[in-house]
């Protein structure tokens, strides 16, 4: 069994859990070799309950933002309320963040509003943002490079080794899940093999994108997170657990925790 996984990008306050959240929490994760699990914030509301929820757990942490799916029909003092979630001193992240162009129908304008209005709230309070990147590389790379020294990490990453190459120039993580070990996987395998260990980290998208052979079929939880460390050592001539190791400590330096 493999030790000291952290999970930087989980949905634990998602419906799918309620039935066993806690067991999850307390007992299976912690068996399963899980020490450190990011809650990443999706609304105003999920984000405040990952904040709760974080809080019974000493190795559980909330992030809080705003998914650029769920940026229409957003109160009026959304940014305050935003900034009052964000600037809570055991809120290490905000996010996630970002541009997501795959539905047919989307507001461009007002996406690129809120990640920008949520870059700015990471730089002023100099924490890592935690970046949803969908069908819109082009443009949030532009709007990436306009906010050098950022911190951050790229969601879900399933690039090439060439974005890959910038964003890690630009000094952000890439997230690695289970879609490496999907079988239309070919560029982020190059992405994986080439890109600096240093800038590797783990996640699994709890619940949603489970590793192969559980995709389709199964709720992911982060004890995946184990087979896509099999694979990306596969893919880079290394032992799984010496990229846990790594990516767990990547991890702690990006979102400051000791």
């Amino acid at each position: 069994m493999y030790t000291g996984i952290f999970d930087t990008h989980a949905h634990y306050v998602h419906a799918k859990f309620d039935s066993d959240r806690k067991w999850l929490l307390e007992k299976a994760l912690p068996e399963g070799g899980v020490t450190h699990v990011m809650l990443a914030g999706v609304t105003l509301e999920d984000s405040a309950q990952n904040i709760a929820l974080a809080a019974q757990y000493e190795t559980v942490y909330p992030s809080a933002g705003i998914h650029p799916l769920y940026v229409e029909g957003l109160p009026a003092d959304w940014e305050a309320q935003l900034y009052a979630l964000v600037s809570r001193p055991e809120v290490p992240a905000i996010g996630e963040a970002g541009l997501d162009f795959h539905l047919e129908e989307y507001d461009a304008g007002l996406q690129e509003t809120v990640f920008r209005t949520q870059l700015r709230m990471a730089m002023e309070l100099d924490k890592p943002v935690i970046l949803h990147i969908r069908e819109a590389t082009g443009r949030a790379l532009e709007i990436l490079r306009e906010h050098r020294g950022l911190r951050g990490v790229a969601h879900c990453f399933s690039g090439s080794k060439e974005v890959a190459r910038e964003l890690t120039d630009l000094g952000l993580y890439l997230g690695i899940g289970g879609s490496l070990t999907f079988e239309n996987a070919r560029k982020v395998i190059g992405a994986v093999e080439a890109m600096p260990l240093e800038r590797l980290v783990f996640e699994t998208d709890a619940p949603y994108l489970p590793p192969h052979p559980y995709k389709r079929k199964n709720r992911c939880d982060s004890r995946m997170i184990a087979i896509t460390a099999e694979r990306a050592a596969q893919i880079r001539g290394t032992d799984a657990q010496t990229l846990i190791d790594a990516a767990r400590e990547n991890a702690m330096q990006l979102f400051g925790i000791a």
